[in-house]
């Protein structure tokens, strides 16, 4: 039959006047010629066949031009490119996978059934997935894998980079060796060796070596920067041993802030002042540097004193013999010549000061009887900060109430009672 064509073709060619001189050389019986050569043969007629020895091709005259007679279909894609019009398209018109290969492994698939696309050597997408990279996979539905050995194994999970691994359901992975392991889902890891590797979820690891990382179970953590790792739930790293600075670009302090803070911890309020407990953690307190208040001595023991809007470095005391309760506005009611302590009377007055953690503390105290004065009763203690000496109208002991300042408290004093003869009202005023 390839015989039969030929000689036809020749034939045909012999039949045409030629009136440009064609080489004498021919393939197979067909004329040839430089393409000014055949480009000068008139008249041709439609299905005339010459060899181009410049551009070693058979070429057909389609009643127009001369065309290679390689392509004469439009059917078919040359090695180096076609010139095509729209409409035109590499694929298939039936429902089935397009499936490239490279070696004879496959290479490409644009999935029908899985809705999935597959670029690369040995890529593979589960169902909605998109693979682009050699040897990358897509294991899980609508997952995105793109680079060298990528791995989107769970689904709704993107993961970007060369080596990059992302293990859990709803995660991000951006960069070389970027891994998300199996148990933190809804997690995101960005940068080269980033990684959430916590048995726990919705964490976050951005930056070089950034890390969300713990043996236990950890939530809600995100380490930012170089190196950073965060170990325990519902926290915030930034940086690994870096100053941070808001508003400015050289911070020189773990935190340097250049405008106003504002800080809201419920205890805020007009005129506080910001102050550190002795572990650091800071509280709005009031800017109060004097405090004024009483308490009443009713037993033995200690009398905490508490509600000082600071913590007190000094403090005074004034009480009265047989003055027991904060309202009152009679006579002793003890009977007039009363000999007993109930008609005994007198004024004390002490102090107690912090010394760089030492405590100095004094009282005094006189007074007499309502009796008569025949002599007065006086009381003094380099150990106490109370102290009242009860006595009749010579001036004899009828008992005492003493008591001693034993610490200085974040919002108050403790006072140990060592005897109590009587009830007494004690009026203070404390300084920061």
């Amino acid at each position: 039959m390839k015989f039969k064509i030929i000689v036809f073709v020749v034939l045909c060619l012999f039949s045409i006047s030629l009136h440009a001189q064609l080489d004498e050389f021919s393939v197979m019986g067909i004329p040839s010629g430089t393409t000014s050569e055949i480009n000068a043969v008139t008249p041709l007629e439609a299905g005339a066949i010459v060899y181009n020895s410049e551009t070693k091709k058979i070429m057909l005259f389609d009643g127009t031009s001369w065309v290679n007679n390689e392509n004469t279909d439009g059917d078919s894609w040359s090695l180096k490119g076609n010139s095509i019009t729209n409409g035109y398209f590499i694929g298939s018109t039936n429902n089935e996978d397009l499936v490239l290969k490279a070696n004879n492994i496959e290479s490409g698939r644009i999935s029908v059934y899985q809705l999935s696309t597959a670029l690369g050597y040995n890529a593979k997408a589960a169902y909605q997935g998109t693979t682009i990279g050699r040897e990358a996979v897509v294991g899980g539905n609508a997952g995105v894998a793109i680079g060298f050995k990528t791995q989107a194994n769970n689904q709704n999970s993107t993961v970007v980079g060369s080596g990059a691994q992302g293990n859990a359901n709803n995660t991000t992975v951006y960069g070389y060796r970027a891994v998300i392991n199996t148990s933190a889902q809804n997690s995101t890891a960005i940068g080269a060796n980033a990684s959430v590797s916590a048995n726990g979820q919705n964490s976050n690891a951005i930056g070089y070596n950034a890390k969300v990382n713990a043996s236990g179970y950890v939530t809600n953590a995100t380490a930012i920067g170089t190196n950073a790792e965060a170990t325990k739930s519902n926290t915030l790293i930034l940086g690994n041993n870096a100053n941070i600075g808001i508003g400015t670009s050289d911070p020189t302090e773990k935190l340097q802030v250049n405008g106003s803070v504002k800080i809201v911890d419920g205890t805020e309020g007009d005129g506080k002042v910001l102050t550190s407990d002795s572990n650091g953690k800071a509280s709005w307190k009031s800017n109060t540097t004097v405090y004024v208040g009483q308490f009443i001595i009713s037993a033995t023991g200690n009398k905490i004193i508490t509600g000082l809007p600071f913590k007190p470095s000094s403090i005074t005391f004034v009480a009265h013999a047989n003055v027991e309760t904060l309202d009152m506005d009679t006579d002793n009611a003890a009977g007039d010549n009363n000999k007993g302590l109930a008609n005994s009377f007198g004024t004390m007055n002490g102090f107690a000061r912090d010394d760089d953690g030492t405590i100095t503390q004094q009282v005094i105290y006189i007074g007499g009887s309502g009796n008569s004065i025949n002599d007065i009763s006086r009381y003094a203690s380099s150990s106490r900060c109370i102290g009242l000496r009860y006595s009749d109208q010579n001036g004899n002991a009828l008992g005492r109430t003493l008591g001693s300042l034993t610490s200085f408290n974040t919002n108050g004093f403790t006072i140990n009672v060592t005897n109590k003869s009587d009830n007494i009202v004690v009026l203070y005023t404390a300084y920061k």
